[in-house]
């Protein structure tokens, strides 16, 4: 796909051959933060709990199952606490599901990566890398950033991550950098994206974005931001839910403030109104 180069970085293919020095590498990595793709998952109960307590049939079925224990029918009450098991083990499959898709996200990335920094070749962590960086690419190598390749020697990178394609992506150096304008688009044969391997060849590759800035990231961030969202057949329930529950709610107060106005006591008025609810939830429900 094509894409612009962030018109910050192209001075950085004026100077690609020499690589960042010390004080540049501080003031990229303050502005730009660590190249960390694939973050932990915030996980365990308490996030199960925060993720399940959001929707909206939880408490459909504790509101209804408390009417129907205020009203005296603890057996109709318990088997909707019985219905919340498959319903909190669904919650906790899905949320263990989008943690396993992370982590088998995250193994695809390369923990470190062969740069040109001070003119000369080092090897760091991947977490380290900043934009600006000339990253140094061989056979078996996994792409540790996205960026523009300046150099490359019959270059082939695997993508199939990315867009499933099964064939090996040939890939050329871009050419007369000092010419590119800002807003022009560069295609995608000059690309290299973080999570695809280099199959043959080598090339030289200078990192324009990092971390949640890539298309690997963006992937990621889908995964743990989408993970959770409800199915149709869950939100038509949802909005289900809330009518049931504002129609129960009216009935019961007006029914309530009738007893009550007829002269019978506040407790009288209060069980005949969450009774008349309840009656109205169970044929709703069942």
């Amino acid at each position: 796909m094509q894409r612009t180069i962030p018109p910050e970085r192209l001075d950085d293919l004026k100077k690609a051959d020499s690589g960042l020095d010390d004080a540049e590498i501080m003031q990229r990595r303050m502005r730009y933060g660590d190249n960390r793709i694939a973050e932990q998952v915030s996980g365990g109960l308490w996030a199960l709990i925060i993720d399940t307590i959001k929707d909206p049939m939880l408490w459909f079925l504790l509101i209804t199952s408390g009417l129907f224990a205020v009203t005296g029918e603890l057996t109709e009450a318990g088997i909707l606490l019985l219905a919340l098991i498959p319903f909190l083990g669904m919650d906790a499959y899905l949320h263990r599901r989008t943690q396993a898709s992370t982590q088998s996200l995250g193994r695809r990335l390369a923990s470190q990566a062969r740069v040109v920094r001070h003119a000369k070749e080092l090897t760091i962590e991947s977490v380290e890398l900043v934009p600006g960086d000339l990253v140094l690419l061989d056979p078996g190598d996994s792409l540790p950033a996205d960026g523009v390749f300046v150099g490359v020697q019959q270059l082939q990178v695997d993508e199939s991550t990315l867009t499933g394609e099964a064939f090996p992506v040939h890939k050329l150096a871009l050419q007369e950098p000092d010419k590119l304008k800002a807003t022009e688009r560069v295609a995608a044969t000059h690309w290299g994206y973080a999570g695809t391997r280099v199959l043959t060849g080598s090339g030289r590759m200078l990192v324009t974005h990092t971390g949640k800035g890539t298309l690997y990231g963006e992937i990621i961030q889908s995964v743990l931001h989408g993970g959770h969202q409800r199915t149709p057949l869950q939100l038509a329930v949802a909005e289900l839910v809330k009518v049931l529950l504002i129609i129960a709610s009216v009935i019961c107060v007006l029914l309530a403030g009738t007893r009550l106005y007829q002269g019978h006591g506040l407790i009288d008025a209060l069980l005949s109104g969450l009774t008349l609810a309840e009656r109205r939830c169970r044929k709703s429900f069942l």
